[in-house]
């Protein structure tokens, strides 16, 4: 990590040091994962350029040039760690780690000669990781749990460049892909080889529409995705014992309700070497009756509208443009208080909603025909929970990731 990533960390600690955080759950908002927008966090919408717009604002490809093509993968560190206390008796830390590699997406931008570029390409839409453990009250950890996948969109793009000022864009996505849950027995090696996994398959569309307006010293952008529906189909798998049976949703088929997305964004461009941007987005989520995950440690996704907010800066004293963001980013779980039998969870009652907050730093390396777009995130993440069972436990789980993109973007010149 070089040293302008290690003081960009060191202030996120010390502002995260005064909030409350809290978490435990798996991250079911859709992404935009295009190089440029991870250094400023994705707060992008009002001033977005080129190709990297296809995904957070397509009005804004109308700015491309000339022909262009960008690839872009990533790798994500995953560190947790459960801290419980059993009042009254002791306390214990329990932490793991994961990694994984991803590829984000391949796009493709061709302007043609009446104002308006076409777009087309594939795009990574969600970040579908959570590993846990199910934990007997007397910390013993009963089976292990893990969820991953990827849902994926073909897109298809086209901006037109109305006046100087005035760009109007259009995409449409066409999802699939699988997410798997998968839960493996432990319990002191007396469950090992009982198993449980869980398929879900996605289907289905919807379409974003965006305009930016620019001025001398600023720009402003407006974005709305339809609402719509995710076809899922389950497939299960299960060891002979069926011991994890009681784990699979009753149904073989569902929907997943995309929420309606209205986004709107500025930025300053009024300083010398330096661009400002800020960012609200509004999800308006409806409930699903659908499972993701065969063990939820936490509770339940609620299905509460979410309200993200993000800002970014671009700073370019030298060759090499100087990026910083962060995000504010509500999930769809919330610490709780639960009563329970033993390690049975008989119900529970929300408290405080779980927040993501991510810092965000990334550059741009430019060659004749090539680009590369570099980004890291750092996000912190903690859910709290009171349970009261044969003892009072108090659970604080916290999940770190750290996350770094890389981009090509090569031109036809």
């Amino acid at each position: 990590m070089n040293f302008s990533s290690r003081v960009f960390l060191a202030i996120a600690v010390l502002i995260l040091s005064n909030s409350e955080l809290h978490s435990q759950n798996l991250d079911l908002g859709f992404i935009h994962s295009s190089g440029e927008l991870i250094g400023v966090a994705g707060s992008d919408i009002g001033r977005t350029e080129g190709i990297s717009s296809l995904d957070i604002n397509p009005a804004g490809l109308a700015t491309t040039s000339q022909i262009c093509i960008s690839v872009s993968q990533s790798v994500r560190y995953y560190s947790y760690l459960l801290h419980r206390r059993n009042i009254g008796v002791a306390a214990i830390n329990f932490d793991w780690d994961k990694i994984r590699f991803n590829f984000d997406n391949i796009l493709i931008a061709i302007p043609s000669k009446k104002r308006v570029v076409f777009g087309m390409g594939l795009i990574r839409k969600t970040n579908a990781h959570l590993y846990n453990y199910r934990r007997a009250i007397t910390w013993s950890s009963l089976f292990n749990h893990e969820t991953t996948g990827s849902i994926y969109a073909l897109t298809l793009s086209s901006s037109l460049k109305l006046t100087q000022k005035i760009s109007l864009g259009f995409t449409f996505y066409r999802y699939f892909g699988t997410i798997t849950s998968t839960v493996n027995g432990e319990n002191h090696g007396f469950d090992a080889g009982k198993w449980a996994a869980l398929d879900n398959s996605f289907s289905g569309w919807n379409f974003r529409m965006g305009a930016v307006f620019r001025l001398r010293k600023f720009s402003t952008g407006l974005i709305f995705e339809s609402p719509g529906n995710l076809n899922v189909s389950v497939r299960k798998d299960i060891s002979t014992d069926r011991m994890y049976e009681y784990l699979f949703p009753n149904y073989d088929q569902t929907k997943w309700e995309i929420p309606f997305v209205v986004g709107f964004g500025f930025a300053y461009t009024g300083l010398k070497n330096s661009v400002f941007t800020f960012d609200f987005e509004t999800r308006q989520y409806e409930k699903s009756n659908f499972q993701l995950n065969l063990f939820e440690f936490g509770g339940q996704p609620n299905w509460k509208d979410v309200n993200i907010f993000r800002m970014g800066a671009e700073f370019q004293f030298t060759k090499l443009p100087i990026r910083l963001g962060y995000a504010y980013i509500p999930q769809l779980y919330a610490s709780n208080n639960a009563i329970g039998l033993d390690n049975e969870i008989l119900e529970y009652e929300d408290t405080s909603q779980n927040v993501k907050h991510l810092f965000a730093i990334g550059t741009t390396v430019k060659f004749s025909k090539v680009s590369f777009n570099f980004g890291f995130e750092h996000t912190f993440v903690k859910w709290h929970r009171n349970l009261d069972t044969r003892m009072f436990i108090e659970d604080d789980y916290t999940e770190k990731t750290f996350f770094f993109s890389s981009e090509a973007i090569y031109y036809f010149r």
